[in-house]
C-alpha cells in the first residue's frame, strides 16, 4: 500500500494528514491532526496507516433514513 503527501489517513484511531515522507528506509511518514490545543505531530511506518475507507469503499446508509 503506498500513501503520498496530503491524504488523509488513519493512524491510531484518528485521522491525520500526511505531511511529508522520509527518504531513508523504512520509510516514515508525518502526520498532522488539529486539536483543540493546536497541531498534533506524530511520525508512523507505512504498516501503522490505514486509508480512509468511508471515501473509496461504497457504504449502504439507505437503510438509516
Amino acid at each position: 500500500m503506498s500513501f503520498s503527501i496530503g491524504e488523509e489517513v488513519l493512524f491510531d484511531e484518528e485521522r491525520f494528514v500526511i505531511s511529508g515522507i522520509s527518504s531513508d528506509e523504512p520509510k516514515r511518514y508525518r502526520l498532522l491532526a488539529s486539536t483543540a490545543k493546536g497541531a498534533r505531530v506524530e511520525w508512523a511506518k507505512e504498516n501503522e496507516l490505514l486509508k480512509m475507507s468511508r471515501y473509496t469503499t461504497a457504504y449502504d446508509d439507505t437503510a438509516k433514513y
